[in-house]
């Protein structure tokens, strides 16, 4: 099951040419098995990539793996990244990043 979140994230991934690129997105819904970022860059279905989640505000941060499922135009020159997590994610995990989206 999907919730409704507002979570920002920063998404890692390399290109063919092994080049890193950062990108900032917001995540608008979640669940354990993966996630829909709302992202200025496309990034193409296949594409495997870190996500970083600041812990508050002392600047540590979690890493997750996911991989890009699906993209979808979203407005205002906007895209919507369906990810899939790998692994899944803990159900704890999956709370912590609901109490944070839920406080912005």
């Amino acid at each position: 099951m999907r919730t409704r979140t507002c979570l920002e994230v920063f998404c890692q991934y390399k290109t063919g040419a092994n080049d890193e690129v950062f990108v900032a997105g917001q995540v608008v819904n979640i669940s354990r098995g993966g996630l829909r970022i709302l992202s200025c860059q496309r990034m193409e279905p296949g594409t495997p990539f870190r996500i970083g989640i600041a812990d508050g505000n002392d600047g540590l941060f979690t890493l997750l793996m996911a991989r890009v499922v699906y993209i979808a135009p979203a407005p205002g020159g906007q895209w919507f990244v369906g990810c899939t997590f790998t692994p899944k994610l803990r159900e704890e995990i999956l709370v912590w990043m609901q109490s944070i989206g839920r406080e912005e």
